[in-house]
């Protein structure tokens, strides 16, 4: 479990800061107050943005696949990263 009960997979969005509304994917945490996030194109995996929890706005359950890669000390890509955060806004939209 991350910070504050947000697992690395799951979708978030920023409600405050200047990518207010920009959706995110939890790729790690730092401690009880902080997570790493990434959506695939501006902040990569590589080097995800540090960005406090209550900040952020979860939209998803942790996503399966992403979360054992994760958690077995594995990389996720970029392109599943953004091909994911594309598929969960497209269906956000429809909803």
């Amino acid at each position: 479990m991350g910070s504050a009960g947000i697992e690395a997979g799951t979708v978030v969005s920023s409600k405050a800061g200047r990518d207010r509304g920009q959706y995110y994917l939890v790729v790690g945490s730092l401690n009880n107050s902080m997570v790493l996030v990434a959506d695939g194109v501006r902040r990569q995996t590589v080097k995800p943005k540090k960005k406090n929890v209550k900040h952020l706005r979860i939209h998803s359950k942790p996503v399966a696949e992403i979360s054992e890669k994760l958690a077995g000390g594995r990389r996720v890509s970029d392109l599943k990263v953004r091909e994911l955060l594309r598929v969960f806004v497209e269906k956000e939209v429809c909803e």
